[in-house]
């Protein structure tokens, strides 16, 4: 089935299913590839329980972390971005002592979590459209002068 969406569907029904429950798995370990080459995983380690770990690996992430990525992950995941990736691009560590109780809030980081694709890739675009906007009004004038009538 290929399942073209926004987000990651598959992904978001197995962080909501997980983070539905009270404690943290003690075991959990599923793959996903999308249609376009993006590796999710989520899994727990045994050397860090009460831990949910999702890890991405997408084509041209060095390319998008260039161009604005960095940054997006930043504001959007910074609390949940693991410095020990493994074998993956990115790794979002999701500890139980520091989620939200509420479980419309937990909902809320799987649906987040399942927008990381979007997100990263539209990393770039974002840096783009906001690179303009750093110039001051005269050198936007004067760009603009310069272009054929």
């Amino acid at each position: 089935m290929l399942q073209i969406e926004p987000k990651c569907t598959i992904l978001e029904a197995i962080l909501q299913k997980q983070l539905s429950e009270p404690e943290a798995p003690e075991v959990a370990d599923f793959r996903y590839v999308d249609f376009d080459g993006m590796i999710y995983e989520v899994k727990t380690k045994e050397d860090a329980p009460g831990a949910l770990f999702v890890g991405v690996s997408l084509p041209g992430f060095p390319e998008i972390m260039a161009n604005g990525g960095t940054e997006m992950l930043s504001s959007l995941y910074g609390p949940y971005v693991n410095a020990d990736k493994g074998s993956n691009d990115l790794s979002l560590k999701l500890t139980w002592a520091s989620l939200p109780a509420v479980p419309a809030e937990r909902e809320k980081i799987a649906t987040l979590v399942a927008n990381i694709k979007v997100n990263l890739l539209a990393a770039p675009m974002m840096k783009a459209i906001q690179g303009p906007r750093s110039h001051s009004p005269q050198t936007r004038l004067s760009h603009s002068n310069s272009l054929p009538h």
